[in-house]
Order: structure tokens, then sequence, then C-alpha cells
């Protein structure tokens, strides 16, 4: 290898200085490519254009202020390669202060490019986002035209180190990388499907599911980063744990980040920004923030609630403020009925494990015994807990009351359970799926107005689960969120009530307006965030911002991701966002220019 050799710059007597370092080209010179040397470890793409790299090249001492150095960059095809290539390059440039960090490329001073490239005209290069492609493929031993003629330091640069705008520039080194990339012709037009790509790299591998995706290439320490294989309704599945490189894709204009395959072929994907066109490609650099974007229908909802600031998957009516209803755990829910306060006199109270309905007539149940009483025991009564409040054994739907183990020496909080047959009923009741919850309404909003339903045929109708399986205590309460989300993740929905599709009947719910959803508890977990594990993984943001999952984590708590972890928090005190997801159907390709990352994402086509 050369030593680098430094251009000296010198405007008014102020020297600086510019390197220029050639990767896969060389200026002033001719490139022979060997197309079958290995491409770069350890990347998740279509393993299609090879990079391959050169010498740096020799470089004039001095350079002025507006003066041009003539350089040019053609590229060739080996002539024993087996046959023609297509070839793209990309620039990359940086200015260097004495610090060795990063400088602008426009003086912020000055508003100028300080170093400006010159490209040949009608040299048969074209640009596509990051690269610019030769137009004609490279027969063996066929050279292109050169994609540049010169780099030029700005005419009106000044570099005075008294009053110049630009000084900060003066002596600087300037670096100029050329990248070039190669792939055989007939495959550059060539799809790759996206299931298929993902599920090629997975590997079996058991995770540490108590903590979160450690990155490291220490197979031992890594906690299974990587793509892995799971399970869904018997069939092997993948889905990317840790920090994935190379994940981004665009589709419907929108960035998302891919999560996992499916069942039956498709590919789950996750909000993660609105897309940019720079030169006509898109790119994924836009700073995202959950609850921004999709608070845009914030005003909608701000009299519902009782606190202006809070932003739930579910709102609290505000004329029973910090109370809760199993109603708020549902992505839909049915009617929200809130405990009540009912004084004990001196009359005797009787209390009952049971309870039978004739009619609007409810009969206690004292066959496993009762217990009778004119104040509350609570140690007593946790386990009866049926009453009248009349103090009477029998009443009717409107004294009926389930005691929810609330309360003080002079009165007990509870349900009026009227018009269901018991406690239990009344639960099941509240999950009935009637009525659409914020969650719902505002993500089905966000994707309409998003122009995502235009291509909706695209998305396969996939289960968003919203798990509200309940175990029933021994003293007759439930117990919500036993399902345990953190230490045993599953893809499978519990209950078909719960299993959130737009049309799908069969394996669930058709409640759905729209095919989009949020990521679940489970899901996150695979993904390597978790509570008290700050590891970075590809779902992580770059912002405080949370954003609530499917999940309800008990009696009026979720599941919340934060910038690197996930958590629990009650419903009625967080000012969380949402994530959206949306599942690719079957068929989804990508094509070879798209490269996984920010600058170059996959494109989506069907």
């Amino acid at each position: 290898m050369k030593n680098k050799n430094r251009f000296k710059i010198s405007s008014r007597g102020i020297p600086a200085i510019i390197i220029f370092v050639a990767l896969l080209g060389v200026i002033g010179a001719t490139i022979a490519f060997n197309h079958d040397r290995s491409i770069l470890p350890n990347r998740f793409n279509l393993a299609s254009y090879k990079t391959l790299y050169t010498e740096d090249f020799e470089a004039p001492e001095n350079w002025i202020t507006c003066q041009t150095i003539d350089k040019t960059l053609t590229v060739t095809n080996d002539a024993s390669s087996s046959g023609p290539v297509s070839v793209r390059v990309r620039l990359e440039e940086k200015w260097l202060d004495y610090r060795g960090r990063e400088m602008p490329l426009v003086s912020e001073n000055s508003g100028l490019t300080m170093a400006q490239i010159n490209f040949t005209e009608n040299s048969g290069w074209v640009k596509d986002g990051l690269y610019y492609y030769y137009e004609n493929d490279l027969a063996p031993g066929e050279t292109t035209s050169s994609l540049i003629s010169g780099v030029t330091l700005n005419c009106d640069a000044n570099l005075d180190s008294d009053s110049g705008a630009d000084r900060a520039y003066a002596g600087r080194p300037y670096y100029l990388k050329m990248v070039a990339q190669t792939i055989e012709s007939e495959h550059k037009n060539a799809k790759t499907g996206l299931y298929d790509m993902i599920t090629s790299k997975a590997k079996q591998c058991n995770p540490d599911w108590s903590r979160g995706a450690k990155v490291s290439d220490d197979a031992t320490t890594s906690n299974c980063n990587g793509i892995n294989q799971f399970t869904e309704k018997g069939q092997t599945v993948a889905y990317l744990r840790g920090e994935v490189p190379n994940s981004t894709v665009v589709w419907g204009d929108i960035c998302w980040k891919m999560m996992r395959t499916t069942y039956t072929g498709g590919v789950k994907l996750v909000y993660y920004s609105n897309a940019t066109v720079v030169d006509g490609a898109y790119q994924c650099k836009t700073q995202f923030n959950y609850a921004t974007v999709i608070r845009g229908n914030w005003a909608s909802y701000r009299g519902t609630y009782t606190n202006t600031s809070q932003f739930p998957i579910n709102y609290y009516d505000s004329a029973h403020s910090g109370k809760q209803t199993f109603a708020d755990n549902g992505y839909m829910y049915n009617e929200k009925i809130y405990t009540s306060a009912w004084p004990l006199s001196e009359d005797l109270y009787v209390f009952s494990k049971n309870v039978t309905r004739s009619g609007n007539t409810y009969t206690l149940d004292t066959s496993e015994g009762n217990a009778i009483s004119d104040t509350l025991d609570n140690n007593r009564f946790t386990s009866y807990r049926y009453f009248c409040t009349d103090g009477t054994s029998s009443c009717d739907d409107t004294k009926i009351g389930y005691y929810d183990g609330g309360g003080n020496s002079n009165s007990v909080n509870y349900y009026p359970i009227g018009g269901y047959d018991d406690y239990y009923d009344f639960v099941d009741a509240a999950f009935e799926n009637v009525n659409d919850s914020i969650a719902k309404t505002v993500i089905e909003t966000w994707f309409v107005n998003s122009g995502l339903s235009a291509h909706e045929d695209e998305l396969e109708d996939a289960i968003f689960c919203n798990d509200r399986s309940y175990t029933k205590t021994a003293n007759g309460g439930v117990s919500l969120g036993t399902y345990d989300h953190l230490n045993a993740p599953s893809l499978d929905c519990p209950l078909q009530r719960d299993a959130f599709t737009k049309s799908d009947t069969v394996n669930g719910n058709g409640k759905l307006s729209h095919k989009v959803g949020l990521l679940t508890a489970d899901e996150i977990t695979m993904g390597g965030q978790r509570n008290g594990y700050l590891e970075t993984t590809y779902l992580s943001n770059n912002s405080s911002d949370y954003n609530w999952t499917m999940t309800p984590s008990g009696y009026g708590y979720y599941y919340v991701v934060g910038s690197s972890y996930m958590f629990t928090r009650n419903l009625s005190n967080d000012i969380s966002g949402f994530r959206p997801s949306v599942s690719l159907k079957a068929g989804a390709k990508v094509g070879a220019r798209g490269e996984g990352t920010f600058d170059n994402p996959y494109v989506v086509e069907f």
C-alpha cells in the first residue's frame, strides 16, 4: 500500500490539506475488476453486488482555491471474467478538523460546498440514491467512460485565518473515497423473496428470555443475537433479535423494520419513519417519533380525558377519575362498568361464594357456607364476595353486588353485576369486541391518512393478538396477565376473541377495519428488548418516546416499550404513543439495488 499523498491547498498564503483515498477506483488510471473475490462478511443483504478494494493513488502536491485537479475514474471488466457485469460506484467524502472529527461538507458559515466534484457530462452514468450506475453492461475487457473529470476547491471559499468564513477548513484534510461494485449482468434486475432472504439466515438458538439480547460476536454472551428460528402454529418461522444490520425496508412510501416471518410465508414489519426521496431513491434517515406521528388525532380525544396529557390505549370516563374497568384492557371493548362504594349499616349483611340467577332475581348460594357481618372484615370476606345491597340473601338485579376486595370498615367497593349470570360472566362481557379503543381508532386512521389503504391488498390478514386471557383465583376473583410474556414468549394467540384480524374469522375475530395493529410483548421480547437490559437492538429508537404494545400486563396495565427496554405502565398516567405494525403477504420481493440500510433501504415489490 502506498503512503497517502497530501494536496497542499493555498489561499492567501493559508495552507490546507486534501487527501484522496480511492476504493475500487483509481483516479487517472483504469481499474480491473476481479468479480470472483469475496463480498464483505456478516451483511444481511442480497449478497449480489461485490465490493473490491485497490490502493491509494498518486496526487499533486499543491492545490489552489478555484483550481481544478483533472482526474478520471473508469472501470474495466477483467478480460478473463466469465461474462458481462453491471457496475455501480459510490462516492464518500469527509473533511476532518484538528481533532480528527468530521466537519460538514457544506460550510455552516458561508453555505458553500467546499470541495466540488466535477462530473463528466453525457458519460453514461446515472445517479440512483447513493450510487452512480453505469447504463451499459461491460463485456470482458470493456471499460466505462469516466464518472468525473476532476475536483475543485470552491472558488468563493475564504480560508483567511482572521476573517475567512471558511477558515475552519484551512489546513484540514479532505478525504474522497470511491467504492465501486459489480454484479453479473444477468442478476442486476433480479428480485429476491423477502421471506426466503430472512429464513435462509435463520439459525437454531435458545435465548435466555429472562434477559435482553446481548449484542456481541461471542456466541457465549450474545444471547442469540441475529436471526433465529421459532414456531408459530406449529410452523417454523424466523425472527430478528438484537442488533441486526440491513433490516430496513420501504413499503407504501413508509420506512419499516423487518420483524419476523409468519407461518403463512409473510413478513411482519414494524413502523420506523416516513421515507424521504433523494435523487429519485428512497432513504430512511428521518428522525422518528412515534408519539408525534400518531398523535395527529389528539384533538379528537383530548376532551375525553381526565388529564389532557394522557394518551393511553383506552380512556377513562372523566366522571370516574382514577378508576379502571376490565374494558380498559381491550383493543376493543364492551360496556365500561366501574366499581361503586356501598355503606354498611348496622344491619346484618350476608356474603356468599356463589350466586344463582333466575331472570331478574339473584339468590345467594350458601351451600359452601357464608359470612354474616355488619362491618367489613377484609380477612374474613376475601372468599365470600356476592351480597345484596339491602342485606337480604335474595334480591333483584338492581341490588346484586360483587365485592372487589376494597373498602374500609364502614363500606365496600363492589361491581353492580345485575344483568349478568355471575362475576365471570360480567368479566367476559367486558371483553366483548363492541367498541374501538383509542389505539385502534388512531392507528387505523393513521393507516388511511398515510395512503397505505391503497396498498392493503399486499398485506396478509395476520393476527394481532390482544391477549386478555385470565385465570380464576382461589378467592373467587380473576388474575389478568398470568400469561408469561417475558420469560416464555409465544406467537400463538390463546383466544380467538383476542386474535384481531380483518376478514379471517377462522383463525381470528374479523374485527379490524384495516390490516394494521401493534406488536405484542412477546415479539418485543423476541426482538431482544427487556426491562433493565439497555442493549441496543434493531427495534431501538433514538428518542425517549415510549410506545404501547398490544399486550395487557394486568388489570389496568399494559406493556410499554422505551428506547431500548420494555416495562409495564398504568393506563391512567402515561403519554405513550403507538408504533404500527403490518404483515406483508407471501411473495414480497426486494430488488438487487437495495442494501437494507437507512441510506439505501430495500424497496418492497410484488
